[in-house]
């Protein structure tokens, strides 16, 4: 991504997200989540409206949310991957809650769509909060796509 980029997240959301972009020297777009009988769900008429007016480059997602606690379905994971690769949109998705979901509720990682959809994915996760523990510095990211592994490895 390039300096001054735009990058979508979506409230309620965790809050270091916000800093983070911004203190990056990136700006913060907003796609708040529809709300209704304390139960969240992504705004995906939204999302289009505001990627066909705004020339974005990612949107971090929470897999499970991140503070609603709203586990994803494959429908809408596959429906939020289909619609930025689109716009190729990168997709930072947070998973690091993925250990901590409880019956009746199933995990679904990003990992599980079809190899196609995963060219503009970066998934980031840690065994800090499964394993609790805060004090371990450390934390991974899987980047399906390799041509955008190398770019970030060269990075970094």
């Amino acid at each position: 991504m390039d300096q001054a980029s735009r990058i979508i997240i979506q409230p309620p959301v965790y809050g270091a997200f916000k800093k983070i972009i911004n203190n990056s020297g990136n700006h913060v777009v907003y796609n708040y989540m529809l709300e209704q009988d304390d139960v969240y769900a992504i705004d995906f008429d939204n999302l289009k409206d505001t990627l066909s007016k705004q020339k974005v480059s990612a949107l971090i997602f929470c897999n499970p949310h991140n503070p609603t606690g709203n586990v994803w379905s494959y429908a809408d994971i596959n429906q939020l991957a289909s619609i930025l690769n689109e716009k190729n949109v990168m997709l930072l998705c947070d998973e690091i809650f993925a250990d901590l979901v409880y019956t009746p509720y199933r995990f679904v990682s990003i990992l599980n769509l079809k190899e196609d959809d995963l060219s503009n994915v970066i998934i980031f996760n840690s065994v800090s909060k499964s394993f609790n523990l805060p004090g371990l510095v450390g934390s991974y990211a899987i980047i399906p796509n390799e041509v955008v592994r190398q770019k970030i490895t060269r990075t970094i």
